[in-house]
């Protein structure tokens, strides 16, 4: 029938012989992008330099032997150094490498491959027993993505998401710094991504943008694991290459410490609370009002301050009340969200949000694209 067809149809039979070398040629030309991007000749992303100006490396043990201050000549201003895995692993090399990057001009922060077969809590402690911290350090890393059969067979998601928030508070309450979550696309949506809003979010995405295939309010981007530059000569040929979403003044900045005003004393809350100072039932009794108590924390000492309770909106202008209206579900939304829904300008925005941070009404979370505002 074919035969026959393509006996009487000479315009056919040109146009599957066209279509047959199209296909083959296409097959040929994929397998070659393939394999260029597999061997590192080329990177499937490069983030424009003006618009990411900060990059950075995540290092293990698998980089071998680390020459750092050749490594800072690269361009390069922060390295994640991965020290532990799970509740008792730690990489071979974290030590050195954590002394030797602290010597240089480098942020510096460690990272945590995160278990699914063994408790938070226990992950956490193996992390703190390892990581030294020390003034100026990046924020602690949570890694999470799978391993073995776990992406064929994911764990359940309520029992992977508890744990990994007992750990998280766990490390927030030690270090005083709100950790990073570093997740691939699938277990962000499947683990973080209606649970841990409010933590910086650090994504794996090495074919595309995460502007172009996903709606992410990511902090840091890892967009290749194939580059290869001096200043490193372990078994593993390749380096991953990350960009940080912000200015230089909010990298270098205080942003970081945007929670250590309450970060290392948690603790102190916890055993206060017990004997019954009324933290909780302070915060209870102004669970309703538009400006809120505020604690300050000193080393020997706790200072609250009692506002009068104001129950009305009344006591804001018309663009605060339209602005803490929108933010009363109580969810953490940015800047660029607000705007869309109260339809003003963008200066207009910052100044109504910065007056209601020092009215303490609301307050301000994350740094770069991740910064957040919710009420207090």
């Amino acid at each position: 029938m074919v035969d026959e067809l393509l006996n009487t149809s000479p315009n056919i039979k040109r146009i599957m012989i066209i279509f047959v070398i199209g296909l083959v040629a296409a097959i040929i030309s994929a397998v070659m992008v393939y394999i260029l991007f597999d061997r590192g000749i080329v990177l499937m992303n490069y983030p424009s330099e003006e618009k990411y100006p900060i990059r950075g490396v995540d290092v293990s043990n698998y980089q071998g032997r680390i020459d750092w201050a050749l490594l800072v000549d690269q361009d390069v201003s922060f390295a994640f150094i991965k020290a532990t895995e799970g509740s008792t692993f730690v990489d071979a090399s974290f030590s050195q490498n954590w002394e030797a990057a602290q010597k240089t001009d480098l942020r510096v922060g460690a990272y945590h491959f995160f278990s699914y077969d063994s408790p938070g809590i226990t992950q956490a402690e193996n992390f703190i027993r390892v990581v030294t911290p020390f003034d100026g350090m990046l924020p602690p890393v949570v890694d999470v993505e799978f391993y073995g059969d776990k992406e064929s067979n994911p764990p359940e998601k309520e029992a992977v998401t508890n744990e990994l928030k007992a750990m998280l508070i766990e490390l927030e309450t030690h270090y005083g710094l709100r950790p990073i979550i570093y997740a691939t696309k699938v277990t962000y949506h499947l683990y973080i991504e209606d649970k841990f809003f409010d933590y910086p979010l650090w994504i794996r995405e090495v074919w595309y943008s995460p502007d172009e295939c996903g709606d992410y309010d990511w902090t840091f981007w890892q967009y290749t694991n194939r580059e290869k530059i001096p200043g490193y000569s372990g078994d593993e040929k390749f380096i991953d290459m990350n960009v940080f979403y912000g200015t230089r003044e909010e990298f270098y900045g205080n942003a970081w410490k945007i929670e250590t005003k309450f970060g290392n004393i948690f603790f102190r809350l916890r055993y206060i609370e017990m004997f019954g100072t009324g933290i909780r039932r302070i915060k209870y009794a102004y669970a309703d009002s538009i400006i809120k108590p505020e604690f300050s924390i000193f080393e020997n000492s706790i200072k609250v301050i009692l506002p009068i309770i104001q129950n009305s909106p009344e006591i804001l202008t018309s663009d605060d009340q339209v602005v803490f209206s929108f933010l009363s579900d109580g969810l953490p939304k940015s800047r660029i969200e607000i705007e869309g829904i109260v339809n003003v300008s963008k200066d207009k925005i910052i100044r109504v949000l910065n007056r209601l941070i020092e009215k303490n009404v609301i307050e301000k979370t994350g740094v770069g694209r991740g910064t957040k505002y919710c009420i207090r």
